[in-house]
This record gives C-alpha cells, sequence and structure tokens, in this order.
C-alpha cells in the first residue's frame, strides 16, 4: 500500500510563498524556519512502546550531507520487529527522530506491507561519518493518525522538484509541487523479486510490452530553464533491441532542429548511456557497457555555474562534459511534456523496469550521488538495525 500526499506545499520547501507581493514575507519565514528544516521539530516520545535505531554505518565519504532523504527498510532484516507490535495496521503510529529522541523528523512510507518488509524514506538532517543513527519509534494507541509531514513533500523540500516513487503507473509526484503522471500505452507495475531484482524498492514500473508505453508528466517551470539540475532513476533492463533509443526521461517536442528538446537520458544498443542537452551544447555517454540486465541507479547532473555535466552510474562517474553554456534550455515549440521511458514520439519505449525518478534545481555532489545510491542498493550495507527495545511500564527509553 503506497501513501499520497496532497498538500499544500511544505513550510521547510524554498517554494514557499513565492508570489511576487509576498517575497520578502516569504524570506523572513524561510529565515525564521531553515534551522527547523534542519533538525526537525521537537518531539515527545515517551507514550511510544517500541523502538529501534538505524546507524548509516554504510556512510563511508567525507563531508556532510544536510537533508538527505534516506530508505529505511522494516521487517525481518531488524531484530525482534513484528507488525503487531504497531496501534495502526497502516502504520499510522510510525514516527522518527534524530539519535537523541528529541526531535521528531519528516518522512513518508514508499510501500506498507504488513505481510512482508516495509518501505519509507525519512529525511536525515545530517548525514556525518559512519556513527550517524536516528530512531524509528511505533506502537502507541493515542496517535495513530500520521503527521502532516508524511503526505506534503517536507521530505524532499531539499530541492527536489519532482520525486516518483513508481508505484503506480499514475505515477504520484511527492514533492511539493505534486506534478502527478499519467500512463499511456501498456506500462505495468511489478509486484514480484525474482532473483534479478532482489533489490528492488516496494514497487516499480515495466515499459516495453508495447513502444508507446509511456508516463507523461505536465510541463512545469521546474523542470527547464534552470542553472543547475539532477536527474536520476533506478533502471533494470530487461531487453534491448538493435535500433531501439531507449528513453529513461526525456523533454523534448520534436528532433531536427535547436531548442526543439530540452534534454534527454537514454540508452542505445551499445549499452551505454547516452544524455543531450540543448541548446547548452553538452552530450555525452558512459564509458562502458553500464546499461545491463542488472538494476542500476543512474545520476545525471548539469552544472550551468561550472559549466559542466557528469553522468553517474552507482555512484561511480562516468561521463564528464565541459563547456556548457548557460542554463539548461527552454523549448520555443509548445512547452513539451516530460516522459518516463519514452519521449514525445511515443516509440521510443524502454524495455526495462523504473523505479524512484526524481528531479532536483541543484547539482548534486559526488558524495550526495554515492549515499542515494549505496543505500538503495546495498541497504543492508548502509544501514544497521539495533535489536527493537519495548519500554516497560513506568519506564522510560535511556540512550546512551
Amino acid at each position: 500500500m503506497s501513501t499520497k500526499r496532497r498538500n499544500s506545499i511544505s513550510p521547510c520547501s524554498p517554494e514557499v510563498g513565492v508570489r511576487a507581493s509576498r517575497r520578502l514575507l516569504a524570506m523572513l519565514i524561510l529565515l525564521a524556519l531553515g534551522a527547523a528544516c534542519l533538525t526537525g521539530r521537537a518531539a515527545d516520545l515517551s507514550l511510544w512502546e517500541y523502538k529501534s535505531r538505524i546507524t548509516f554505518t554504510g556512510y563511508t565519504q567525507p563531508g556532510t550531507l544536510t537533508n538527505i532523504p534516506l530508505l529505511v527498510e522494516l521487517g525481518t532484516n531488524m531484530p525482534g520487529f513484528d507488525y503487531s507490535q504497531f496501534a495502526s495496521a497502516s502504520g499510522g503510529d510510525l514516527r522518527f527522530s534524530n539519535a537523541a529522541g528529541t526531535n521528531e523528523l519528516p518522512y513518508e512510507i514508499d510501500w506498507w506491507d504488513a505481510a512482508s518488509n516495509s518501505y519509507v524514506w525519512v529525511n536525515v538532517p545530517a548525514l556525518t561519518g559512519t556513527n550517524t543513527s536516528i530512531v524509528a519509534w511505533w506502537g502507541n494507541p493515542a496517535a495513530t493518525n500520521p503527521p502532516a509531514y508524511t503526505t506534503n513533500g517536507a521530505v524532499w523540500a531539499n530541492r527536489f522538484v519532482g520525486v516518483w516513487h513508481m508505484t503506480q503507473t499514475n505515477a504520484l509526484d511527492s514533492s511539493t509541487n505534486a506534478i502527478d503522471g499519467t500512463a499511456g500505452g501498456s506500462p505495468a507495475v511489478r509486484l514480484d523479486k525474482d532473483a534479478n531484482e532482489s533489490e528492488s524498492i516496494g514497487r516499480s514500473v515495466e515499459f516495453g510490452t508495447n513502444v508507446s508505453d509511456r508516463i507523461v508528466v505536465p510541463n512545469h517551470a521546474a523542470f527547464e530553464g534552470q542553472a543547475a539540475m539532477t536527474f536520476s532513476a533506478r533502471y533494470h533492463r530487461l531487453g534491448l533491441g538493435d535500433n531501439q533509443q531507449a528513453r529513461l526521461l526525456s523533454k523534448l517536442a520534436a528532433m531536427g532542429a535547436p531548442d526543439q528538446y530540452v534534454y534527454r537520458l537514454y540508452h542505445l544498443a551499445d549499452k551505454k548511456y547516452h544524455y543531450d542537452f540543448d541548446p547548452a551544447g553538452a552530450s555525452g555517454d558512459s564509458t562502458d557497457e553500464s546499461s545491463r540486465l542488472i538494476w542500476e541507479h543512474v545520476e545525471l547532473i548539469y552544472n550551468g555555474a561550472t559549466s559542466n555535466a557528469y553522468l553517474y552510474v552507482n555512484g561511480a562517474l562516468q561521463s564528464q562534459t565541459s563547456g556548457l553554456v548557460g542554463n539548461t534550455g527552454v523549448s520555443s515549440l509548445d512547452d513539451p511534456d516530460l516522459y518516463i521511458g519514452n519521449d514525445y514520439s511515443a516509440t521510443n519505449a524502454l524495455a526495462g523496469i523504473l523505479d524512484e525518478v526524481r528531479i532536483s534545481n541543484t547539482a548534486r555532489s559526488s558524495n550526495w550521488v554515492w549515499a542515494t545510491w549505496m543505500n538503495m542498493a546495498s541497504g543492508s550495507v548502509f544501514n544497521a538495525y539495533a535489536p527493537v527495545l519495548q519500554k516497560f511500564e513506568g519506564t522510560l527509553f535511556s540512550f546512551r
């Protein structure tokens, strides 16, 4: 079971109050709330019955990453965990806090399955070294209604402009923009996990049964004309025809003339990932046959400030293009929609599966890219789950 937010913009989002008549007030609000977004709201979790500490022991990169959404898996991977411990069958009493248990952290349930494992995204205020930890709490009959932050995009307030978890074919956008996609052709939700898909996260969407398979996201100003952007997706290739130009993500109206496409990320029969930006003049491809029959994390970064584009596959830099000019393009034709799994022609569908498609209007760092990939691809290595502890009557939890 997935969840859906349809609320107004989070107060932690940089999108708050952008109307011209209220820009000054918006800046004051952002200054006042900025610290709260980084640390979470004050919490009193003394009435929660169960807890487990999650430590991100796999983050071995230098530097601190702030407000990064990280995946937490609930299930048999947590010693002593059982869904019967929840007061809400849908996990409504779930909460997360900082290591000390003093500040509540925004989270979003990606997929909830009381018969198996569930997947939750938590906004971690600061990821530093191998000792960063958070705490999961559950088991409070008086708190079975999920907080507003679980559905209003607060988890993705750090410059995300589109986040599609791909739990259904009409892909829902979990960012504060709430720009949902509409399926065309016959893409299908993948419900199973076979041996080659052991790294899947909850549910995903398969393309390629029909060459017109696609998800169309309406045009939005945040998707083009930016000085910096980051595009990412998890992709599992199932097959590839010799002449297929398989699109992971594209925003273009037509081919054959300048400014008719804005960007595209795709692979060809050479099994390499390729990308193009227009009119910035950037293009490139991966250095090896990266598009294989396994789950891979692909991240494309456009940095107009440094005039560079970067392509990462599974956390490793595969291509760098220099000499970019200006911002990402803006089509002069008809404000093309964003296509996931195909392009405007509806003839270049992937023969594969997509999950966790995201766009940000910032250039993510190499450490961010690595941590995001590692957290999703090898959660059992990146995350360490402590045994579940239960609070006895009259006894408060203590942290050491």
